[in-house]
């Protein structure tokens, strides 16, 4: 398409006609002046807000720790001591008794302790208390010698302690000492107070 030349124009002194329209130069440079203000601007604004919270971080004192979980072997579990069931009767002698055999009885004088509901207390090696339990009612025994002792039994105790040792005792009287081992293998304790 050659390009038309308007009445009157041609002659002027100085006219050129038109000619193809001239390439443009630098349609590149305006967004990139726009991009690098952008880009220098985020940068300032980047670097004040850091700043900012700096001073501020400076000004509220030490920083907060906060507790992570972290994942731990689990505790291995403290083993359980092994129950031991502990179970007897108390054979109560004395001269003085007129107990009959097969017939109610409890003790008499200095032994009016020894009766019914009288506590039977398993302390382990530190003096602690692992069982507690009480007597049952008496009842007359006849022994091989002819005298009729009054016997009183306790019911089973459980005692779930890993002692080396323990005292089994009955009301406020002495205990008597037994080993892990004896107590586990006695099955029934037979405890004796008095004399015939």
């Amino acid at each position: 398409m050659t390009p038309t030349t308007p009445p009157g124009w041609a002659e002027q002194p100085n006219y050129v006609p038109p000619g193809p329209p001239a390439p443009r130069k630098g349609r590149w440079l305006i967004p990139a002046l726009v991009f690098a203000v952008a880009l220098a601007g985020g940068g300032l604004f980047l670097a004040l807000r850091i700043a900012n919270e700096r001073e501020e971080a400076s000004q509220a004192g030490p920083a907060m720790v906060i507790p992570t979980m972290t994942s731990a072997a689990a505790p291995s579990p403290t083993p359980v001591a092994e129950t031991i069931s502990v179970m007897g009767y108390v054979l109560l002698l004395d001269d003085n008794a007129k107990w009959k055999d097969g017939q109610p009885c409890s003790g008499d004088g200095g032994f009016q302790d020894m009766r019914a509901g009288a506590d039977v207390v398993v302390k382990d090696a530190s003096g602690a208390t692992v069982a507690l339990g009480a007597l049952l009612d008496g009842k007359g025994f006849k022994r091989d010698s002819g005298a009729v002792a009054c016997q009183f039994s306790f019911p089973p105790l459980d005692v779930a302690s890993d002692s080396a040792f323990f005292e089994v005792s009955v009301s406020h009287r002495d205990g008597v000492r037994y080993s892990r081992a004896d107590l586990a293998d006695a099955g029934i304790l037979s405890l004796t107070l008095g004399s015939d």
